[in-house]
């Protein structure tokens, strides 16, 4: 109904079989048209489909050595980089991170945030956080041209998908952030004019996610559980709080007053979306011409 409304073009293709060979050459099929600029596949498929034991470590590419633990984890490398408009291929989750890494070692100072295709549902957060968590309402300060330089992020997740690609950008743009997952939590801190970027492990004695969440001005809850929910007096009031999860991660009812509170972001990750299919668009152009 959006692409409609947006005057994009679109064509629902449904798959003959259920098997994963099956959805592998209907993708491969509209890999191979010209006319089709982007490819959105509707996840999961074969959510906890363990791939078959001679699949398990199909490599990509030797150097990176990359494998597939699920079905579904294969099938987002088979869509083309190209024409991937949700951004899940593998070579674009991990642009973010390379360039994180190449920032902390100066081997390529002329890529800028511009120049990063980043996730649709990363770039629908960031879209969000620039309307509802302005630095100036927030205790943070642009330094060095930096928008979040000063301020403190909290990421619930560590998905390829979501919470590293999330950590690497909001860093790079000066924030010092927290990745949490169920097994420790990292500290992304960005440059600020006088140091370079660095990652390191937190000490969980000295950081938990109470702490964490304390001297955060921002908080992205991507917990993919019914059964999660994040203690409302953990939230400082006046933070931002974007809810990524298809479960509420928070209890809306319980949060202090002047909290800003996302409990979706859905419609946002559509608008992401267009705005990569129309940027994959004009890089079609920009090389048949």
């Amino acid at each position: 109904e959006t692409f409609q409304q947006d005057g994009i073009s679109y064509q629902v293709c449904r798959c003959e079989g259920r098997s994963r060979e099956n959805v592998e050459e209907a993708i491969r099929a509209m890999n191979a048209l010209d006319d089709v600029h982007g490819i959105l596949v509707f996840y999961p498929i074969f959510k906890h489909k363990p791939l078959e034991h001679k699949m398990r470590k199909t490599y990509i590419k030797s150097r990176t050595g990359v494998y597939y633990k699920t079905d579904d984890d294969y099938l987002r490398d088979v869509v083309l980089p190209q024409k991937d408009v949700e951004g899940l291929h593998h070579d674009i989750l991990k642009v973010a991170r390379n360039m994180f890494r190449a920032r902390k070692s100066e081997r390529n100072p002329a890529t800028t945030l511009n120049d990063v295709y980043i996730p649709c549902t990363v770039l629908a957060v960031t879209r969000i956080l620039d309307t509802y968590a302005d630095p100036g309402h927030n205790h943070c300060s642009s330094i060095n041209g930096k928008k979040w330089s000063g301020c403190t992020v909290t990421i619930i997740n560590r998905s390829e998908i979501l919470g590293r690609p999330l950590a690497a950008l909001l860093a790079l743009q000066g924030a010092t952030v927290y990745s949490v997952d169920e097994t420790s939590i990292l500290m992304f801190e960005g440059s600020n004019g006088t140091s370079r970027p660095r990652m390191r492990r937190c000490d969980p004695q000295d950081t938990t996610l109470e702490t964490c969440c304390a001297k955060s001005n921002i908080i992205v809850t991507g917990v993919p559980t019914p059964g999660f929910c994040l203690p409302a007096h953990w939230i400082p009031d006046g933070a931002t709080v974007v809810n990524v999860s298809e479960f509420p991660n928070v209890d809306p009812t319980a949060l202090p007053p002047n909290v800003n509170w996302c409990p979706n972001v859905g419609k946002v990750t559509v608008a992401a979306l267009e705005e990569n299919l129309v940027r994959l668009h004009r890089q079609f152009l920009q090389e048949r011409n």
